[in-house]
């Protein structure tokens, strides 16, 4: 049986994903230790600011990728960072707690842990 997809894309959209995977799951740890997420609350920031932004970023150029369904970043990543950046709608200027960042960012990491699952199954 022969891989619907490119192997070489397949690889780079999987570490793409566990990238973000992997920011997310530090900064739920962040957000959710709060004995120090007041005393870090501007790395925690400046942490959300650049995965909402790189998300997005990488939200819009899959757009523009166009929707072919034989292709990997159609089918994995496209969804998948389209649907985690539209989780992160808390604002950056509010407070990771009173804005509810933890809800938002872990979110984010459920729709890319589940595109990742996706991905890993082909």
């Amino acid at each position: 049986m022969t891989e619907p997809f490119d192997h070489a894309d397949t690889n780079a959209i999987r570490l793409r994903l566990r990238s973000y995977e992997e920011r997310c799951t530090l900064l739920l740890h962040a957000i959710g230790d709060n004995k120090t997420v007041t005393a870090r609350v501007e790395q925690i920031r400046d942490q959300y600011i650049a995965l909402k932004r790189d998300l997005k970023a990488d939200a819009a150029a899959t757009r523009r990728a166009g929707k072919d369904p034989a292709c990997a970043v159609a089918a994995f990543f496209s969804p998948a960072v389209n649907e985690a950046a539209l989780h992160l709608k808390p604002t950056s200027g509010s407070h990771p707690i009173a804005g509810n960042w933890l809800s938002a960012v872990y979110d984010a990491r459920i729709d890319i842990c589940h595109y990742l699952a996706q991905l890993d199954r082909n």
